[in-house]
Protein backbone atom coordinates (compact mmCIF):
# COMPACT_ATOMS: atom_id res chain seq x y z
CA UNK A 1 0.00 0.00 0.00
CA UNK A 2 1.43 3.25 -0.76
CA UNK A 3 0.26 6.18 -0.02
CA UNK A 4 1.25 9.20 -2.04
CA UNK A 5 2.45 12.10 -0.18
CA UNK A 6 1.14 15.52 -1.97
CA UNK A 7 4.09 17.52 -3.32
CA UNK A 8 6.67 20.15 -1.04
CA UNK A 9 5.13 22.80 -2.73
CA UNK A 10 1.39 22.62 -2.25
CA UNK A 11 1.60 21.85 1.56
CA UNK A 12 4.23 24.56 1.39
CA UNK A 13 1.45 27.04 -0.22
CA UNK A 14 -1.02 26.24 1.85
CA UNK A 15 1.29 27.03 4.87
CA UNK A 16 1.87 30.43 3.36
CA UNK A 17 -1.90 31.20 2.29
CA UNK A 18 -3.32 30.27 6.17
CA UNK A 19 -0.36 32.54 7.53
CA UNK A 20 -1.87 34.87 5.30
CA UNK A 21 -5.06 34.64 5.93
CA UNK A 22 -4.41 34.60 9.88
CA UNK A 23 -2.70 37.88 9.40
CA UNK A 24 -5.43 39.29 7.37
CA UNK A 25 -8.18 38.13 9.79
CA UNK A 26 -5.32 39.87 12.83
CA UNK A 27 -5.35 43.17 10.81
CA UNK A 28 -9.38 42.82 10.30
CA UNK A 29 -9.27 42.65 14.36
CA UNK A 30 -7.59 45.28 14.98
CA UNK A 31 -8.80 48.18 12.48
CA UNK A 32 -12.13 47.00 13.76
CA UNK A 33 -11.07 47.38 17.12
CA UNK A 34 -9.65 51.01 16.24
CA UNK A 35 -12.54 51.97 14.28
CA UNK A 36 -14.83 51.25 17.32
CA UNK A 37 -12.47 52.63 19.94
CA UNK A 38 -12.94 56.25 17.42
CA UNK A 39 -16.76 55.99 16.92
CA UNK A 40 -16.89 55.69 20.57
CA UNK A 41 -14.66 58.83 21.34
CA UNK A 42 -16.72 60.43 18.62
CA UNK A 43 -20.03 59.91 19.95
CA UNK A 44 -19.06 60.79 23.38
CA UNK A 45 -17.58 64.35 21.85
CA UNK A 46 -20.58 64.54 20.21
CA UNK A 47 -22.51 64.04 23.20
CA UNK A 48 -20.81 66.29 25.04
CA UNK A 49 -20.79 69.02 23.08
CA UNK A 50 -24.66 68.32 22.48
CA UNK A 51 -24.93 68.69 26.09
CA UNK A 52 -23.09 71.83 26.16
CA UNK A 53 -25.13 73.37 23.71
CA UNK A 54 -28.55 72.42 24.72
CA UNK A 55 -27.66 73.80 28.25
CA UNK A 56 -26.27 77.32 27.01
CA UNK A 57 -29.85 77.53 25.03
CA UNK A 58 -31.87 76.37 28.22
CA UNK A 59 -29.81 79.23 30.40
CA UNK A 60 -30.50 81.91 27.85
CA UNK A 61 -34.60 80.52 27.50
CA UNK A 62 -34.70 80.61 31.39
CA UNK A 63 -33.64 83.88 31.47
CA UNK A 64 -35.56 85.76 28.69
CA UNK A 65 -38.63 83.91 30.52
CA UNK A 66 -37.69 85.13 33.80
CA UNK A 67 -36.62 88.55 32.87
CA UNK A 68 -40.46 88.45 31.29
CA UNK A 69 -42.12 86.95 34.05
CA UNK A 70 -40.80 89.77 36.22
CA UNK A 71 -41.76 92.16 34.13
CA UNK A 72 -45.18 90.92 34.57
CA UNK A 73 -45.11 90.95 38.40
CA UNK A 74 -44.38 94.46 38.63
CA UNK A 75 -47.11 95.65 36.19
CA UNK A 76 -49.19 93.59 38.45
CA UNK A 77 -47.69 95.54 41.62
CA UNK A 78 -47.98 98.65 39.92
CA UNK A 79 -51.28 97.75 39.09
CA UNK A 80 -52.53 96.68 42.41
CA UNK A 81 -51.29 99.62 44.16
CA UNK A 82 -52.24 99.28 48.07
CA UNK A 83 -54.69 101.48 49.42
CA UNK A 84 -53.51 103.58 52.08
CA UNK A 85 -54.75 101.89 55.49
CA UNK A 86 -56.57 103.83 57.57
CA UNK A 87 -55.51 105.35 61.05
CA UNK A 88 -58.37 105.15 62.94
CA UNK A 89 -62.18 103.57 61.03
CA UNK A 90 -64.31 106.30 59.46
CA UNK A 91 -66.34 108.38 61.57
CA UNK A 92 -69.43 106.39 62.55
CA UNK A 93 -67.80 103.25 61.26
CA UNK A 94 -66.51 100.09 63.77
CA UNK A 95 -63.16 98.67 63.60
CA UNK A 96 -64.74 95.62 61.86
CA UNK A 97 -66.32 98.11 59.17
CA UNK A 98 -63.15 99.78 58.54
CA UNK A 99 -61.38 96.36 58.00
CA UNK A 100 -64.11 94.65 55.89
CA UNK A 101 -64.09 98.41 53.42
CA UNK A 102 -60.17 98.07 53.66
CA UNK A 103 -60.28 94.39 52.58
CA UNK A 104 -62.95 94.91 49.66
CA UNK A 105 -61.03 97.86 48.26
CA UNK A 106 -57.70 95.82 48.20
CA UNK A 107 -59.57 92.82 46.26
CA UNK A 108 -61.34 94.65 43.67
CA UNK A 109 -57.57 96.33 43.20
CA UNK A 110 -56.52 92.88 42.72
CA UNK A 111 -59.01 91.77 40.77
CA UNK A 112 -58.44 94.69 38.00
CA UNK A 113 -54.59 94.08 38.45
CA UNK A 114 -55.32 90.43 37.57
CA UNK A 115 -57.65 91.04 34.78
CA UNK A 116 -55.16 93.56 33.68
CA UNK A 117 -52.41 90.21 34.10
CA UNK A 118 -54.56 88.10 32.18
CA UNK A 119 -55.14 90.17 28.94
CA UNK A 120 -51.64 90.59 29.29
CA UNK A 121 -50.87 86.67 28.89
CA UNK A 122 -53.17 86.23 26.33
CA UNK A 123 -51.81 88.64 23.83
CA UNK A 124 -48.27 87.11 24.56
CA UNK A 125 -49.85 83.42 23.83
CA UNK A 126 -51.75 84.43 20.87
CA UNK A 127 -48.53 86.12 19.68
CA UNK A 128 -46.94 82.89 20.24
CA UNK A 129 -49.41 80.71 17.95
CA UNK A 130 -49.62 82.94 15.52
CA UNK A 131 -45.64 83.37 15.33
CA UNK A 132 -44.56 81.63 12.32
CA UNK A 133 -42.07 78.80 13.03
CA UNK A 134 -38.45 79.91 13.58
CA UNK A 135 -36.46 77.63 10.98
CA UNK A 136 -32.56 77.72 12.78
CA UNK A 137 -30.16 76.59 9.87
CA UNK A 138 -27.14 75.08 10.96
CA UNK A 139 -23.66 77.41 10.71
CA UNK A 140 -22.22 76.14 6.79
CA UNK A 141 -19.85 73.60 7.06
CA UNK A 142 -16.27 74.80 5.59
CA UNK A 143 -15.24 72.95 2.12
CA UNK A 144 -13.04 69.41 2.95
CA UNK A 145 -9.40 71.00 2.83
CA UNK A 146 -8.16 67.58 1.07
CA UNK A 147 -9.55 66.04 -2.38
CA UNK A 148 -11.06 62.80 -0.62
CA UNK A 149 -10.62 64.13 2.54
CA UNK A 150 -13.81 62.57 4.26
CA UNK A 151 -13.11 59.02 2.85
CA UNK A 152 -9.77 59.38 3.95
CA UNK A 153 -8.98 56.73 7.58
CA UNK A 154 -7.42 58.89 10.69
CA UNK A 155 -3.41 57.96 9.63
CA UNK A 156 -4.03 58.69 6.01
CA UNK A 157 -4.77 62.25 7.52
CA UNK A 158 -2.10 61.94 9.98
CA UNK A 159 0.22 60.67 7.30
CA UNK A 160 -0.99 63.71 5.04
CA UNK A 161 -0.18 66.40 7.54
CA UNK A 162 3.34 66.04 6.94
CA UNK A 163 3.46 67.30 3.55
CA UNK A 164 0.99 69.84 4.13
CA UNK A 165 1.83 74.00 4.33
CA UNK A 166 0.71 75.60 7.89
CA UNK A 167 -2.23 77.14 6.44
CA UNK A 168 -3.24 73.96 4.91
CA UNK A 169 -2.50 72.25 8.21
CA UNK A 170 -4.86 74.75 10.26
CA UNK A 171 -7.39 74.07 7.19
CA UNK A 172 -7.25 70.54 8.01
CA UNK A 173 -7.92 70.79 12.24
CA UNK A 174 -10.84 73.32 11.73
CA UNK A 175 -12.53 71.04 9.14
CA UNK A 176 -11.71 67.87 11.36
CA UNK A 177 -12.52 69.89 14.93
CA UNK A 178 -15.74 70.99 12.81
CA UNK A 179 -16.76 67.72 11.64
CA UNK A 180 -15.57 64.44 12.78
CA UNK A 181 -13.55 65.71 15.40
CA UNK A 182 -11.14 62.80 15.61
CA UNK A 183 -8.78 63.12 18.27
CA UNK A 184 -5.80 61.52 16.86
CA UNK A 185 -5.85 63.94 13.63
CA UNK A 186 -6.36 67.10 15.87
CA UNK A 187 -3.94 66.00 18.16
CA UNK A 188 -1.23 65.47 14.90
CA UNK A 189 -2.17 68.95 13.25
CA UNK A 190 -1.36 70.88 16.52
CA UNK A 191 2.06 68.92 16.87
CA UNK A 192 2.55 69.90 12.89
CA UNK A 193 1.82 73.48 13.38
Amino acid sequence: MTTELAPRPLVHASTRAAAQLQKSGADLLTRTREASTLLGMETRDAGRTWWASTRAASADFVASVRAELEQLVKSVRDEAELPELPAAPLQGESLEQARARVQLELLVRLKRALGTLDGRLQERLDALESAPAIETKAPKAPKAPLSGYDEMTAKEVVAALADLSEKKRAAVAAYEKANKGRRTVLRAAKRAA
